[in-house]
């Protein structure tokens, strides 16, 4: 569906008609059409997206659901974007140094950065209100992670501000990708908010009626290269499932999406279609704390020896998934990808699992059957996984694994069970294996995955170097420096296999076919690389 360009000098002025005289007051676009005006009048430049009925606020700190998310994210914008690789690099912020402790971050603004519709620049006193707001609503909001790291923060002048860390970590940078909000449009912690969203990104409000229309028009002040695409217009779909069914019949041009079936979609040509990586992060861990046999090394690497990946990831997920050896992207900058992981090895596993003690009481048996204390006995785990009517992905996964394992000799039972008696289960430490998903946060600290006390710690595993190691990483206030600690990590994780990392899911981004150069797609900004974006048709 198409919407043809107007200038929207009326709307504008309507909507912050009722700002108060100390609000932010935008000033309406020049209704003199401009030569470059004039080439987007001519051009095919209006894209159509799907966006739910409900849109929870204008403030982006209140909002969760990922469609409205990624509308918002080419309104507002960040002091720190992560680039292609997840690696922190300037934007709002146009750099950045710390002292010598690596406590105090001193950051300087980009010059020429206007508020939507107005003359005022972007300055220090609107990243302190926003970090102040943030400070109010901590965990009310997936964009305020980075508040647990930041001590203090002050004004030095319009275009610079310090902020103070708890610890010396260069990795708070990563969590630093937060929307700047201005100070005077009277957004607040609580309800107050302005009626559409306002910030400094390519594209700008003009129609913001929810569950009606939304549309954004291309920002001629923004201080990057002006897109092609010029209007954007959001079209209301709450169910998944009939926006891919309007991507398909072309009545929407840009549809991110987990539904498998895009396969098919990809393999007919009828789009564009552009995968990408999200944050979910599958894993098996080993119970050390509930079965002792999972406290030997030997046996938790026989485990991962005995596993296909690739083969979960083909049959289950329709290869929408990418294997890795840590809960990190294998596209990071911090994923070391020539640490030695496991690939299948059925003999390999065999013989670790001899070395740990387990015997076959006679060599055609299939599972090994005398543990190491001499006991006649299946080696049997059971698997816990949660399955739904609706989703039964794990299950299908549980499956393969179990066979997997069987022809290394490892007995497997799958205990599938509800949402609710899954996370009783976990609570209680009620299973051997437990095959399940974290939403890895941008944020490099992995304390509370793998040290004795850390919150998410579900195997019981404890190591003396690999704490050693955490606190090590907390310290580094280089790059440099946290890259080298992250190499140690990795290669202690793999050796010690204390989780046992399976794949990062992938979702699509489906475009329309006249949509090209989609480059840098982001699991919380499925949009990023819009302004690159060129339109053949």
């Amino acid at each position: 569906m198409k919407f043809k360009w107007f200038i929207p000098i009326l709307i504008i002025m309507l909507v912050f008609s009722g700002c108060s005289s100390n609000t932010l007051k935008p000033v309406a676009p020049t209704a003199t059409p401009t030569p470059l005006i004039d080439e987007w009048l001519r051009a095919n430049t209006t894209v159509t997206v799907s966006v739910p009925s409900v849109i929870e606020s204008t403030n982006p700190f209140f909002v969760t659901k990922k469609d409205v998310l990624d509308i918002y994210n080419l309104i507002y914008e960040p002091l720190v974007k992560l680039d292609e690789s997840n690696e922190p690099t300037p934007y709002l912020a146009k750099s950045w140094i710390s002292d010598e402790e690596g406590k105090t971050w001193t950051f300087i603004l980009r010059d020429g950065v206007y508020w939507q519709g107005t003359n005022r620049e972007i300055n220090a006193q609107d990243v302190i209100f926003t970090l102040d707001m943030m400070k109010e609503i901590r965990e009310q909001s997936i964009h305020c992670k980075v508040m647990g790291y930041l001590r203090s923060w002050r004004r030095v002048d319009d275009r610079t501000f310090e902020i103070t860390t708890y610890e010396p970590f260069y990795g708070f940078l990563m969590g630093m990708d937060f929307p700047i909000l201005p100070y005077d449009a009277g957004f607040t912690s609580g309800v107050s908010q302005p009626s559409i969203p306002i910030g400094t990104g390519p594209f700008y409000v003009t129609d913001f009626r929810p569950g009606i229309r939304i549309e954004l028009q291309a920002n001629e002040k923004w201080w990057k290269t002006l897109p092609e695409v010029t209007t954007i217009v959001g079209e209301i779909y709450d169910d998944p499932s009939l926006a891919l069914s309007a991507l398909t019949l072309g009545q929407i041009d840009l549809l991110a999406t987990d539904d498998l079936a895009v396969t098919q979609i990809r393999e007919d040509g009828a789009a564009n279609a552009f995968e990408y990586t999200t944050n979910y992060y599958e894993f098996l861990i080993p119970n050390m704390d509930g079965n002792i046999a999972l406290r030997d090394k030997k046996v938790r690497q026989a485990i991962a020896l005995g596993l296909n990946r690739q083969e979960i990831i083909s049959n289950v997920y329709v290869n929408h998934a990418i294997i890795t050896e840590a809960p990190i992207q294998p596209s990071s900058w911090l994923y070391v990808g020539t640490v030695n992981g496991y690939e299948q090895d059925i003999e390999e596993a065999k013989r670790l699992l001899t070395l740990a003690g387990w015997k076959k009481e006679n060599p055609e048996d299939q599972y090994f059957n005398i543990s190491p204390d001499g006991i006649h006995t299946d080696f049997t785990l059971d698997l816990l996984t949660n399955s739904s009517e609706f989703n039964s992905l794990r299950y299908e996964s549980a499956v393969i694994i179990s066979k997997q394992l069987a022809d290394i000799g490892i007995k497997v039972n799958i205990r599938t069970v509800e949402w609710d008696t899954f996370n009783n289960r976990i609570s209680e430490g009620y299973y051997d294996l437990l095959l399940a998903g974290w939403y890895v946060d941008e944020i490099p600290d992995y304390r509370k995955l793998y040290t004795l006390d850390g919150d998410y710690n579900l195997s019981g595993y404890s190591s003396d170097e690999m704490d050693t190691i955490l606190d090590e990483i907390m310290q580094q206030s280089t790059r440099d420096g946290l890259k080298a600690s992250f190499r140690k990590f990795q290669t202690l994780l793999v050796e010690d296999v204390p989780v046992i990392s399976l794949y990062f899911r992938t979702n699509t981004l489906l475009t329309r076919a006249g949509i090209v150069n989609v480059t840098d797609i982001k699991d919380a900004n499925a949009y990023n690389s819009i302004a690159d974006w060129n339109l053949l048709e």
